[in-house]
């Protein structure tokens, strides 16, 4: 497979912003999107790697997605949770076996040190929910509750 996983670098600026802003327009989220917040997210890890870090996607010269992992301990699993924050792949390079390979890649990464993948799906999204189910992901009890300040 010609598909490699790699840390964002600041060449990759535009194109992930171009990547983000795709994603929200085909799957918006509880929050718009916008220059400033996607700024943000890039310099929180610059300066706080241990929060999380964004992986492009690239085929030959071409990013072709993105994701977005954030970290944290949790009690109840007894450990550090990888959350796949946002997952997205270009829709000409999609159903190409490439989030297969990414998710195998995350796992290499991540599995000596972490306790599990943790990732959430809009109730909409019935084909990518399934295709997660497909890869061992299971749906927990637990509904995602968001209050603003």
């Amino acid at each position: 497979m010609n598909i490699s996983f790699r840390p964002y670098k600041n060449d990759d600026y535009d194109t992930l912003r171009f990547l983000i802003k795709k994603l929200y327009d085909e799957d918006p989220g509880y929050c718009r999107i916008n220059n400033n917040k996607i700024e943000n997210t890039i310099n929180e890890f610059t300066k706080n790697p241990e929060k999380g870090c964004i992986i492009v996607f690239q085929l030959a010269q071409e990013l072709v997605g993105y994701s977005i992992i954030i970290n944290y301990w949790s009690n109840e699993y007894g450990g550090n949770i990888v959350i796949i924050d946002e997952l997205y792949i270009v829709p000409a390079h999609r159903r190409k076996g490439y989030a297969t390979y990414f998710f195998q890649y995350l796992y290499d990464k991540e599995s000596k040190k972490s306790k599990g993948i943790q990732l959430e799906v809009g109730k909409k999204n019935k084909t990518v929910f399934n295709v997660y189910k497909r890869k061992g992901f299971k749906l927990i009890n637990n509904h995602i509750m968001f209050r603003d300040f």
